[in-house]
């Protein structure tokens, strides 16, 4: 009797040891799980604010005026890239892009500007043309999928210019118009946009 009644205390013992450890397991998942959902949900509230109406363009492959591809994993090259979205019939986009052109030349190797025409599809030969005159020699993209496609019909007004991050992520306001003061003003934008993203400011 003594040794039945050992036996069943030893069997009871073990079995509140396997449902306990059980439990602690389950526990330390749950634990897990919610720590991950919770460094995510982090992660994405981390994110730098996008305050411009316009789709980011995190995910597309574009044409470029001179034959060549950009995708979106060509932003992560720099901490922040300028996108001067224009067209060919846009008076005011024509004039400020020898500024522009200027402007592109000093920029740090962290900083990049790209144009996006988006009627230069239509002709190449003389958006080519109109460019070499104006002095811009940097990329211009005529045309892509994916997010690109999606921003093409959010764009109200050109010139729209865009700040993006190394994720393709807009950064704060879109700056719409062409500013009386180009070089000073893309200069304010951009280091709003390095502060924003932790980064070393221009000078």
């Amino acid at each position: 009797m003594k040794l039945n009644k050992f036996l069943t205390a030893a069997i009871s013992a073990v079995l509140i040891s396997v449902i306990l450890a059980s439990c602690t397991a389950r526990k330390s998942e749950e634990s897990d799980y919610t720590e991950s959902i919770a460094s995510y949900t982090s992660a994405q509230t981390d994110a730098p604010e996008n305050k411009s109406g316009i789709t980011s363009p995190n995910s597309f492959t574009a044409v470029t005026l001179d034959g060549g591809e950009y995708t979106s994993d060509d932003f992560s090259e720099a901490d922040v890239t300028v996108i001067n979205i224009w067209s060919t019939t846009c008076g005011p986009c024509i004039r400020e892009m020898p500024e522009i052109a200027e402007y592109a030349k000093t920029l740090p190797d962290n900083v990049k500007l790209i144009t996006w025409c988006l009627d230069g599809a239509y002709d190449y030969e003389y958006t080519k043309e109109l460019l070499s005159s104006l002095g811009y020699e940097g990329i211009t993209l005529i045309g892509g999928d994916g997010d690109l496609e999606k921003m093409y019909f959010d764009i109200m007004y050109t010139p729209t210019t865009l700040f993006v991050d190394s994720d393709g992520n807009i950064v704060g306001e879109a700056l719409i118009g062409s500013p009386e003061k180009l070089a000073e003003t893309y200069t304010e934008l951009i280091n709003k946009t390095l502060k924003a993203l932790g980064k070393e400011e221009m000078k």
